[in-house]
């Protein structure tokens, strides 16, 4: 048997039924991608405003503080305290041989400096003038002695409290082959030293050297 047909209005629901749930699941599937873009749109917003965030500044530094202003003017006053010297002690700073007392403050006594240990003195300014006590002749050089040459030297020196030679220079040489000789004798003499006012002193010389092949 052939199935009845069924009436229209069941064939009618029946169809909407089917077209409504494509409908429906064709929505879904649009819905779906559209949601998704959404989402990961907001999450790469999110993440660019992330990485471009800029922190605040730090804060300033501590300005240093400000100079005391009490030390200052302590100092200030001090400076103004400190008196200018006086005529009188500018006088004593200049002439420190000044005796007496200046101004009724203070005074110095009074005091001579007479330092003959720095001082040499000429023969004519001496009490007594040194005396040779121990000679040494000169060697003569035999090139001079070969030549049959003589000569003469004058010899400067300083003759010290001990009576020994300083400082011993060639003054003149008649010839430049005798200096040498007449050097190193002079240095190897002794002497009375040279008196000032009861003191040994020292004393600039001179003494003539010659050299003589005659006897």
């Amino acid at each position: 048997m052939k199935p009845k047909d069924s009436p229209p209005r069941l064939k009618e629901k029946h169809s909407s039924a089917i077209y409504g749930s494509l409908i429906f699941s064709l929505l879904i599937f649009l819905l779906l991608p559209i949601t998704q873009w959404l989402s990961f749109r907001r999450d790469s917003t999110s993440h660019i405003i992330s990485d471009v965030y800029i922190p605040p500044p730090p804060p300033p530094p501590p300005e240093p503080p400000p100079p005391d202003e009490e030390e200052e003017e302590e100092e200030l006053e001090l400076e103004e305290e400190r008196p200018l010297p006086s005529l009188d002690q500018l006088d004593l700073a200049m002439n420190p041989n000044l005796s007496g007392n200046l101004g009724g403050e203070f005074g110095l006594p009074e005091f001579k400096v007479t330092d003959l240990d720095s001082m040499i003195f000429e023969l004519e300014e001496l009490d007594e003038i040194p005396k040779a006590i121990s000679r040494v002749s000169p060697i003569y050089p035999n090139t001079m002695r070969r030549a049959g040459l003589n000569g003469r030297v004058v010899m400067f020196f300083i003759v010290d409290e001990k009576g020994m030679v300083k400082n011993a220079r060639v003054e003149s040489a008649s010839n430049p082959a005798f200096s040498r000789p007449a050097l190193d004798a002079i240095r190897k003499w002794r002497f009375t030293a040279g008196v000032k006012d009861g003191r040994k002193v020292k004393t600039k010389m001179r003494q003539p050297m010659t050299f003589s092949l005659q006897r």
